[in-house]
């Protein structure tokens, strides 16, 4: 739902990082919401908001900055055999690297799609969760999958990585 999968042919890459259109969509509610805050609003404006209007709106503008300058991407190098995960905020985020033999497993859940008796739709469909155990790390790259696009997901992943993929149940 949030992320892509990146997959770099010459150069022996695989990444895992969130949808460009995610955090453009993002950075533009952030601006705008920035441009609201400034030009239309006074502070004696705010401070006649009631308490939790205020909450709302700053509970608002940190989920736009967040979505707009957080930095969520796993990398995969066949030229170093190195895994980089970078988590955090675009200039300050922490970086971990570790090697292809710390890889474990990919894990995966199957969780059932609840019906909805209303519309009388009572067909089995299924919600995939699809992760990396990687050495002391459980990394969930997405929660609420559906069959194909987690079966995508796992080949892309299969056909990159050169050791053998073992999968997980959680």
């Amino acid at each position: 739902m949030f992320y892509e999968i990146y997959v770099n042919i010459k150069k022996e890459l695989l990444i895992f990082r969130m949808k460009i259109l995610t955090r453009i969509l993002s950075t533009i509610f952030f601006i705008s919401l920035m441009a609201m805050l400034i030009f239309n609003l006074s502070v004696s404006e705010i401070f006649e908001f009631y308490f939790f209007q205020i909450i709302f709106l700053i509970i608002i503008i940190l989920l736009s900055f967040l979505g707009t300058f957080y930095l969520d991407e796993i990398r995969f190098s066949k030229k170093g055999n190195k895994i980089i995960i970078k988590k955090g905020l675009l200039f300050l985020f922490k970086k971990y690297e570790y090697s292809f033999d710390d890889f474990e497993a990919v894990i995966f859940r199957k969780t059932l799609k609840m019906p909805n008796p209303l519309a009388f739709q009572f067909s089995e469909k299924y919600f995939y969760m699809f992760g990396l155990k990687i050495k002391d790390k459980t990394l969930i790259i997405e929660n609420r999958l559906t069959e194909e696009k987690f079966n995508e997901f796992l080949n892309i992943f299969k056909t990159f990585f050169p050791g053998q993929v073992e999968l997980k149940s959680v």
